[in-house]
């Protein structure tokens, strides 16, 4: 079981110095961890429980803090997800013309999309968008008008 190691007074000092300081939630959150792992009162996995982060985020917080001081503790390489297929304003009015039922099926959606952005969507992608902002297409799946009911073929008791 990997041990969390003693900080030493000066990363300590650190910690406090940047505790007090105006930071962000999620700075705050990794402050917060390792001001926990200085103290040595708590396990890891104690730590990990009260922070709300995992175990590993505990050991990657104090990996970042000893090799690269605050700086690397809190130094954030998200560089944000992926941009969004879709406009907030085409969202908008792929919400509007699906509750006023204007598309039947996703390909029309998918055509729709097309005509206004240039841009065709794969289907998965459209059924994506569908799900996302609430869409329901208007018309069930086909089946066949004289497909049995009941289970394997036969018909419900009571049929002949």
């Amino acid at each position: 079981m990997r041990r969390l190691p003693k900080l030493g007074d000066e990363r300590v000092k650190e910690l406090e110095r940047a505790w007090r300081s105006k930071q962000e939630d999620w700075a705050r959150k990794r402050l917060m961890v390792m001001r926990l792992v200085a103290g040595h009162e708590h396990s890891a996995q104690e730590i990990a429980e009260m922070a709300g982060v995992s175990r590993v985020s505990v050991f990657r917080y104090v990996e970042r803090l000893m090799e690269g001081g605050i700086e690397g503790l809190l130094a954030r390489n998200y560089r944000g997800g992926k941009r969004a297929t879709l406009s907030s304003t085409l969202q908008q009015q792929l919400v509007e013309k699906l509750q006023a039922g204007e598309f039947i099926r996703a390909k029309e959606a998918q055509a729709w999309v097309k005509k206004e952005t240039g841009r065709k969507l794969a289907l998965n992608t459209m059924y994506y968008w569908l799900g996302k902002v609430g869409g329901v297409l208007k018309v069930p799946r086909k089946t066949h008008q004289k497909k049995r009911r009941g289970s394997r073929g036969s018909l419900p008791k009571g049929s002949s």
